[in-house]
């Protein structure tokens, strides 16, 4: 109720802050009422100005302040209903979850309400996340409250459900589900499917015999042992070695863990030895033991004494190779039929007997046969057993061209050489059989003086030469087709050059060295010999072939000498052609050098870039790639095979990075932390393979960017204040303030009263942490006040009482 003083009556009425009429005011006593619902979601306050008129015309105004108590009556609504997160299990407790995109988990949710009302309470409802999760009360974050294994949980799904905490509380209609991955790290050792392995060989025994099967699941691959490795593609990164040396007897297939048989000749009753299996890391061993017995006479007999049967060459088609029958059993005795020495190639049906091949292609030119050795056994008796030998032959396939050997070719002629004589011979091979090996010669363009014998590779003279072609060169090509349908063919180019007799004749038709790059200067590499028909001294020049003039000839003595340092690097190759001139005739003949330069490791490898920089977040997970180097060595082969290493320092940065030898690739080895370390400087070593090895070094730099993984927190965790009852609106009350350890977070941190301020007589500067009277409502003071506030960052929240 208003009221003004006035010696006539008094007219009030609302002049302003009423637009939506919600209130109204008796024109004579000055009582105001409400005329509709009032919603403080919508319009927290009013501000209404009320006059106040008399009958003689004067007027006065006052303003009302009317403030709306808020009522607990909008439930909670989550922003979105799915989360899905990802977390290291090497991450440490209190970690917060990331999500996809690498920032901090935040279940979001919000109400319309305010205070105690809006303060929302987020909870876990499966039992077995809330073991090793929480959500924070005041911004939703999901943290670590236990360790993580990805071999006892590789995910979480679980519901979150969140209420406010006004009077009646209100839940979310829906809870939110969350998905949270757990990184795989390795960080558990492989163990074998047996504490030890144990298998009877039977006498007599072959090469390829497989003896045992060993298996081994890898937690870090394989969480549930059940699974069995054989039905596993990624148990093939386990590797299974013999862990014992000098097993001559015995030998393990690394991918398969198959042991099979490398020396049938057995002289002991039984060996024990270790197989380890190793996964890039870490390694387990056991204990294998393999009894030696002799097969004892079975009753059993194969229908036949040797079988035989044929596969084609590049069928990659599974298909029966024979089917093998044992008699001298009882009627209705099962057998069983076993493949000593598959191989991985063939198999073998236990109970039909039917040899079968595995689809993989057979080469016939790597292997053109297979002795394989199926035993028949009683079900019930392992020492008892009947084998025979199937012998496989593979059909071969012409799927290879002839290749020509003894590369490159040169013939010279003699001009006066008689018809019919053999001026060269070409050889070819191919490596296929029967018709597909045969090989046929011809020239691929019919010349008017030579021919080539088609099954000897002969080039012969076809017609005398006229005496005007000495020193003229042809260029012949022969071509090598085999007998195959369809046939496969090679050519080659074979040079010929005519000759007379007054030219000098070379003592080879052409020449080729091999030089190490390194091969002082002035060193003979070579000496050509020429001789003239009719014993006059000859003179050698270098043609061509030499344009930096590397090589310097003797022009008397026919000897190639180095005149400046070889460079595999920028000349690996030089063909240079020597002229031999008769001193008295004048007459000519040519001859090719080929000079190969050897590589000589003189290149150390070279970084790309002079250093390397990258900045990485503090929360990254063990494993996450940091960056890649790269070194390039410009000789050749092993020379040029480069490895890196990180350089132990006083930093220890060994311990937080890991560097792949082979591709230069830099990983997280450990969780790192900006408030610990911002910057990691570390030497990256790149050391080729030649011998003896040569290296260089580079400067990495990694910047640690901060990321949001500590809680603020307050000053102090109690604040005492005294204000006087005169205490003004708007009065400074006091300020409360907050740290986080956090760089990114300085200007991030938010205040809120929580709770202690039901009547609103305070509020509070969400960015400063302000409190001070509010400047609406000064009415019903009590003598103390205690109220819960909050500070916080957007993903943790701490409180403090003032």
């Amino acid at each position: 109720m208003v009221s003004a003083l006035s010696r006539s009556a008094l007219v009030y009425d609302i002049t302003a802050g009423n637009n939506e009429r919600h209130f109204a005011i008796n024109r004579h006593t000055g009582v105001i009422t409400t005329r509709k619902a009032l919603d403080f979601e919508r319009t927290g306050s009013y501000s209404l100005v009320v006059r106040a008129l008399s009958m003689a015309g004067v007027e006065t105004s006052a303003t009302v302040s009317v403030q709306v108590g808020d009522q607990n009556d909008c439930p909670p609504v989550f922003q979105q209903l799915r989360y899905v997160g990802v977390i290291s299990e090497a991450a440490p407790v209190n970690s917060v979850v990331l999500a996809e995109d690498g920032n901090p988990l935040v279940i979001q949710a919000s109400d319309r309400d305010r205070n105690l009302n809006a303060l929302l309470v987020f909870n876990i409802i499966d039992e077995t996340a809330r073991s090793f999760f929480t959500v924070d009360s005041g911004t939703g974050s999901i943290r670590t409250i236990s360790t993580l294994d990805y071999e006892t949980f590789s995910a979480f799904s679980f519901r979150v459900h969140v209420r406010d905490s006004g009077r009646p509380q209100r839940t979310a209609d829906n809870p939110a589900q969350v998905h949270i991955k757990v990184v795989n790290i390795n960080d558990s050792p492989p163990k074998f499917s047996q504490d030890s392995y144990e298998t009877v060989l039977l006498l007599p025994t072959y090469p390829g015999v497989e003896a045992l099967r060993v298996t081994a699941f890898d937690p870090d691959l394989t969480p549930d042992p059940a699974v069995t490795p054989a039905d596993l593609s990624v148990t093939s990164a386990l590797v299974y070695t013999l862990a014992d040396r000098n097993l001559e007897h015995f030998s393990m297939e690394r991918s398969t863990g198959v042991l099979t048989v490398k020396n049938r000749n057995l002289s002991k009753d039984r060996y024990r030895f270790n197989v380890k299996v190793w996964d890039g890391r870490f390694s387990s061993t056991v204990l294998v033991t393999i009894l030696v017995r002799e097969a004892m006479d079975s009753g059993l007999l194969f229908s036949l004494p040797i079988y035989s049967s044929s596969v084609a060459e590049n069928d990659g088609n599974i298909s029966i190779v024979t089917v093998v029958n044992a008699v001298g059993h009882r009627l209705n005795e099962p057998l069983k039929y076993t493949l000593l020495n598959a191989g991985g190639r063939f198999t073998v049906r236990p109970t039909s007997g039917v040899v079968l091949t595995m689809g993989i292609p057979f080469d016939r030119e790597e292997q053109d046969s297979y002795e394989l050795v199926v035993e028949a056994s009683r079900v019930y008796d392992r020492l008892r057993v009947a084998r025979v030998t199937v012998k496989v032959q593979v059909e071969d396939v012409n799927d290879n061209a002839p290749e020509f050997v003894d590369l490159p070719y040169y013939a010279a002629v003699q001009v006066e050489s008689d018809p019919g004589s053999v001026v060269y011979r070409v050889s070819a091979s191919d490596r296929d059989s029967g018709l597909n090996g045969d090989v046929i010669y011809t020239l691929k363009e019919e010349h008017r003086n030579f021919q080539v014998d088609p099954l000897r590779g002969e080039l012969i003279l076809k017609r005398s030469l006229e005496a005007d072609l000495s020193n003229a060169e042809y260029k012949l090509t022969i071509v090598a087709q085999d007998g195959g349908s369809p046939s496969l063919s090679s050519e080659v180019e074979l040079p010929v050059t005519i000759m007379n007799k007054a030219m000098p004749v070379f003592d080879k038709p052409f020449y080729g060295i091999t030089v190490r790059e390194d091969v002082p200067v002035s060193t003979p590499v070579l000496y050509i010999n020429a001789t003239s028909p009719q014993g006059q001294s000859v003179i050698y020049t270098v043609m061509e072939g030499d344009p930096s003039l590397q090589f310097d000839m003797g022009f008397d003595t026919g000897a190639i000498r180095v005149s400046y340092p070889l460079d595999y690097e920028t000349t690996p190759y030089y063909r240079l052609t020597v002229k031999a001139t008769d001193t008295q005739t004048g007459a000519r003949s040519e001859v090719d050098v080929d000079i190969a330069v050897l590589d000589v490791n003189d290149n150390p490898p070279l970084f790309q870039n002079v250093s390397y920089s990258t900045t990485l977040p503090e929360n990254s997970m063990i494993g996450t790639p940091v960056l890649q180097v790269l070194a390039l060595d410009s000789d050749s082969e092993r020379n040029s095979l480069v490895r890196y290493q990180i350089l132990s320092d006083v930093y220890n940065s060994t311990d937080f990075f890991h560097i792949d030898s082979s591709s230069g690739l830099i990983l997280t080895a450990r969780t790192l932390d900006y408030e610990t370390m911002q910057q990691y400087t570390f030497i990256i070593r790149a050391t080729d393979s030649g011998d003896p090895a040569l290296s260089s070094e580079v400067n990495v730099m990694v910047l640690v960017t901060d990321t949001n993984d500590n809680p603020p927190s307050f000053s102090q965790s109690l604040y005492e204040v005294y204000l006087s009852e005169l205490a003004p609106r708007g009065q400074f009350v006091t300020c409360v303030q907050a740290s986080d350890a956090d760089s990114c977070d300085a200007n991030r941190l938010r205040y809120n009263i929580l709770s202690g301020d039901e009547r609103m007589v305070f509020t509070m500067d969400t960015e400063t942490g302000l409190i001070s009277l509010s400047n609406q409502r000064r009415q019903g003071m009590r003598a103390s006040f205690r109220l819960n506030v909050s500070v916080s960052d957007g993903v943790f929240t701490n409180t403090a009482e003032v």
